[in-house]
């Protein structure tokens, strides 16, 4: 065979081939690449849903639970733990949504969660857990919806994956002993104390006190387990001769991280200045509580204070010439004379006795008055528009709720039966409240007059539902004996 022959059976390599094989490392990077997307794409999917997936393999587990084991009354601090627990470690706290029940009290968890570790099968798992605190207002059947929380965890090859889980509804019962159906204010708590201090400017020898000294009695009432707006207040009566100065109350609550517990304190103080003589008895003062470990029902008592201003009239003289006197005049008085003079004496003792229960209602008749005048409420409003200004919304929503206490005769959700441009304004004023992270962002608008809109709205929808109790008056001359 010839060699042109050969050179037409295997004709030489053109330029297109030469540019195929050039071209196959390209193909190859586009191949590679295309497949790294998929990959990429498939990766990120099983991101999105490996919280769920981890839940259904039983990997992240939620439960909610009560911590303690005793019946509940109404006011007791009842402790709801949310836990969860997962095979891997977490990259973040899990938070919770805002929290409002009707007759309920619900003081927010605290956005750390608390973390620990323990093992199951040899096996690490990891848990964080927020606790609750609830004061129901009245007894009866309670209902804890089912919350979502939001959980971060780290996963091998993932890095920080975050979803949501949800706990199952939780209910509890709240019982009314009969010990305290016939007693109002009463506190809830595992331990209370009430105290009394008084101070004076002057050092004194004695217990006699001069026209203008003035005394300062600090009244403190400390409850375990319990939480300051809980506790009411003390009422200052004003005596005849004297003037009187209430300071603002002092309310605070402190957490003992050695024995794991809460106290709420509530100190007040007032003064007494003396300006004129004779004796003046500053009334005792009563505390009820509920004791939740003994399930009993206490006393704290402070006596009556007395004291004596001016010098102390000496009266075994006066009072025997007096009798002399008397003895003399009714000698000298005819029978007409003296049917007059029992007259007098009957007239003068009714008179008395009704100056007396005028005298012995005079704090009924200013607590009514402050009640119509909606005192406490008008100081409320004032402390809440101050705190909407300043920015300290935890205390603006904690003034919301004082205001929903005195302003109806249950506390109801702050949200309910609002508008829809009220309900925007309270869940802005909440999530300011409790998450920091908008706060300092700015994400979030609650301006003063959002704050003045949202307080009218509540305040009208609480002034629908408050029956005042009218004051009664008694013309009995001896109301403590009932017949």
């Amino acid at each position: 065979m010839s060699k042109n022959s050969l050179l037409s059976q295997n004709p030489p390599p053109t330029d297109s081939h030469f540019i195929w094989l050039l071209n196959l490392p390209l193909l190859a990077m586009i191949f590679l690449t295309f497949f790294s997307a998929m990959y990429t794409s498939n990766a990120l999917a099983a991101q999105q849903t490996s919280i769920a997936s981890l839940q259904k393999s039983g990997q992240v587990k939620v439960k909610i639970y009560q911590e303690q084991e005793t019946a509940s009354v109404p006011k007791q601090q009842l402790n709801l733990v949310v836990e969860v627990l997962s095979a891997h470690p977490f990259a973040g706290d899990f938070s919770l949504p805002y929290l409002d029940f009707d007759n309920t009290v619900v003081i927010q968890p605290n956005e750390k969660a608390e973390l620990t570790t323990k093992l199951v099968n040899d096996e690490l798992w990891f848990i964080q857990s927020k606790k609750i605190h609830i004061y129901p207002l009245k007894s009866g059947k309670f209902s804890v919806p089912a919350m979502t929380a939001q959980v971060k965890l780290t996963i091998e090859n993932q890095g920080t994956v975050v979803g949501d889980v949800k706990t199952k509804p939780y209910s509890y019962e709240v019982t009314l002993p009969e010990t305290m159906k016939a007693a109002e204010d009463i506190i809830a708590s595992s331990h209370v104390e009430f105290t009394l201090n008084q101070q004076s400017k002057a050092e004194r020898k004695t217990d006699e006190y001069q026209l203008g000294d003035a005394i300062t009695f600090n009244y403190k009432i400390t409850a375990d387990n319990s939480h300051v707006i809980m506790l009411n207040k003390l009422n200052f009566v004003e005596l005849a001769g004297s003037q009187i100065y209430r300071k603002p109350s002092n309310e605070k609550d402190e957490f003992d991280r050695f024995e794991k517990f809460n106290t709420a304190i509530l100190s007040q103080s007032v003064t007494y200045i003396f300006q004129q003589a004779g004796e003046f008895i500053i009334p005792a003062q009563q505390v009820l509580w509920w004791d939740t470990v003994n399930n009993q029902l206490k006393e704290e008592f402070i006596e009556a204070q007395v004291f004596q201003v001016g010098e102390a009239l000496n009266s075994s003289e006066p009072t025997q010439s007096i009798d002399k006197g008397s003895v003399s005049l009714v000698n000298s008085l005819d029978e007409r004379s003296l049917i007059k003079a029992l007259i007098a004496l009957v007239l003068l003792s009714f008179f008395l006795a009704i100056i007396r229960q005028f005298v012995k209602h005079k704090s009924a008749i200013m607590a009514e008055f402050h009640q119509v005048n909606q005192t406490a409420q008008k100081q409320l409003t004032k402390h809440y528009r101050k705190q909407v200004a300043e920015q300290d919304y935890k205390k603006a929503i904690s003034s919301l709720y004082q205001l929903s206490k005195i302003s109806a005769n249950e506390v109801a959700a702050l949200g309910k039966s609002l508008a829809p441009t009220d309900s925007s304004r309270l869940a802005a004023l909440q999530q300011l409240a409790f998450n920091a992270a908008n706060k300092a962002s700015k994400s979030i608008s609650f301006t003063a007059q959002d704050g003045d809109e949202l307080l009218q709205a509540l305040l009208h929808k609480k002034r629908l539902s408050n029956k005042r109790q009218p004051f009664s008056f008694s013309f009995r001359l001896n109301p403590e004996n009932k017949q």
